[in-house]
Formats: structure tokens, sequence, C-alpha cells
């Protein structure tokens, strides 16, 4: 159910910033249907899988952490469409990682017990910190799927590069400078707009990430996952896109 608008809405900067990002979103979106409805056909697929996993919630982390990872998937096509590129890369870190350790947790119950205390103690915290680590978790993919493992650490890689952690590639590409010969000024845009380069890219990030997660999630929840040829559907909906 959508809230009814207030009268006063855009009269500050805040929701003139919003206004801005769903107009970009709705304008991606409709084009994105009309030549690459891949995203939407990806969320299909984890629909379905939410449907199984409704009615069996075993395991139950995995399973409340797939979820998670499906929201994850669609804060990143939204951040992403509505210009945000750089911004949708932490969140799209997020549902890979959701997947990480769902599979470490599947492979390992006493990582799940670890996870569950975190909260309890310095020590605890401390102990999960390093449990659930980037280099432990993608360990454990490569453990059970080498090829896969593989990839997804390139994936990683490239998120962090691009947006999930501050660094040169998430900060200069939407910086412009104009200089003369006494004055040096820049410019840098919080919403790009839609037809830069870095939307094909990014919305490929989506793609990317999403359907490795839905393979990492097949090494989870094997047999419910075969029932609804989930790897087959990945295949078909991964043709084209770069590991």
């Amino acid at each position: 159910m959508t809230a009814p608008v207030s009268s006063d809405w855009d009269a500050d900067r805040l929701s003139q910033f919003i206004s801005a990002a769903q107009a970009n979103e709705k304008l991606v979106c409709q084009e994105l249907y009309k030549h690459e409805p891949r995203l939407s056909q990806i969320f299909d697929v984890f629909e379905l899988c939410i449907d199984v996993l409704t009615h069996n919630a075993e395991p139950r982390i995995p399973a409340f952490m797939f979820h998670r990872a499906v929201g994850a998937f669609l804060g990143g096509c939204r951040l992403t469409m509505s210009g945000q590129f750089v911004e949708a890369h932490p969140v799209l870190r997020l549902c890979l990682e959701l997947s990480l350790y769902s599979l470490h947790i599947h492979r390992n119950s006493e990582a799940g017990v670890v996870w569950e205390n975190r909260a309890k103690s310095s020590t605890a915290y401390s102990k999960c910190r390093n449990e659930f680590g980037a280099g432990n978790v993608l360990r454990t993919l490569k453990g059970v799927d080498p090829k896969l493992g593989e990839v997804v650490e390139r994936i990683y890689s490239d998120l962090v590069d691009f947006g999930a952690h501050p660094n040169i590639d998430a900060i200069y590409p939407s910086v412009s400078w104009k200089a003369s010969a006494t004055v040096e000024e820049y410019s840098t845009h919080l919403l790009v707009p839609p037809d830069n380069i870095l939307m094909p890219f990014t919305l490929n990030q989506c793609a990317r990430v999403s359907l490795k997660v839905l393979l990492i999630y097949c090494h989870v929840f094997t047999g419910r996952f075969e029932v609804l040829d989930v790897r087959g559907r990945v295949n078909v909906l991964g043709a084209g896109l770069p590991g």
C-alpha cells in the first residue's frame, strides 16, 4: 500500500533529492523492461525460493539470511537505478556476504552458535569477527565449489574496489575538475544521470552478484533448489554476463 504524499513534499532539499532518485528509478526501470528484463527475472527466481523456504525454514539461520539477501539485492537495484552507483556496492557486498555466511554456518553448526552469541561479550564479538572474516567464509566456499569460489572472490574484490570500501575507483569517477591559472574547481554528483556509462556496469554488478548468491545457496538448500531447477535458471539468466 502506498502512503499518501504530503502537500508540502518537495519543500526541502532531502525530499527533492528523494523525488529525483525515484524519477531516475522509474525511468531506468521502464527502459530496462524494454531492453533487459534480466533483473526482474532474477527477482522472480528469488521469489520462488522464498515461497519454498517460507514453508520449510531449515536450516533456520541460512533461511532467515536468504530473505535478507533478497532485500539487499533489491536495495542494490534501487540504489543503482536511482543513480547512486557507488552506494550500491556496499549493499551488493552485503547480499554476497549473507550467502557466504549462510554456507559457512551450514557447513559448520558451531559457527551458527558463534554468530548468535556475537553480542554477548567482547570475547564473543571478537570470536565472531574472526569466524566470519571474508577470507574464512570464502575458503569455505572454495572447499565446496572451487570454481565458484574463485569467481565469487573476484566479484567480492570488485565490490570493494568500486564502493564497498572508500577506494580510489569509488571516489574519482564521479568527480570532475575544471582548472585555470588561478582557480581549481571540482564538481560531483550525488545522483549520477541514468545515461552515465556506470549505469549498465552497475546493473551488471547487481545481476552478477545475485546469480552467484543463488548458486551459493544451491549448496545450502540443495534438494529444494534442485526441485526448482535454480541452477538451470541461473545458467540461462547468466548468459552473456562476465563471470
